[in-house]
């Protein structure tokens, strides 16, 4: 095949779009409207990206994950696997006996470089 073809590319060009159409998926099950859609986008698509990298694939006649086969190992947040859009409370004060003690929010992300109960 010639280099920078569209038949070089498709597959790179189809996983793009596998991608966005997940993220479509998790926002539209999350019921968030529009507004939130945009500005969550990059996130949500980060989310997708990782959920599919731990699709198990056959590497050098072994069964592993993708993360496994980029010599990434297994990630921390496995254990405690989250759905995009998942509602949650965050405590923010446990001094006031009475008002609120915390924030309700909407789970979007793992973070990078946090503890994996970190959310």
């Amino acid at each position: 095949m010639a280099q920078a073809t569209p038949q070089r590319h498709s597959l790179v060009e189809l996983g793009f779009a596998s991608h966005a159409w997940l993220s479509q998926a998790m926002f539209s099950d999350a019921n968030m409207d529009a507004d939130c859609q945009i500005q969550l986008a990059k996130e949500c698509r980060s989310l997708a990206n990782k959920y599919c990298n731990l699709a198990v694939i056959k590497y050098q006649d072994k069964q592993m994950t993708r993360f496994e086969a980029a010599g990434l190992g297994i990630q921390s947040w496995i254990a405690i696997l989250k759905a995009c859009g998942e509602a949650g409370v965050v405590e923010t004060d446990k001094n006031y006996k009475f008002g609120d003690r915390g924030v309700t929010c909407v789970f979007v992300n793992y973070p990078y470089n946090e503890s994996s109960d970190c959310f």
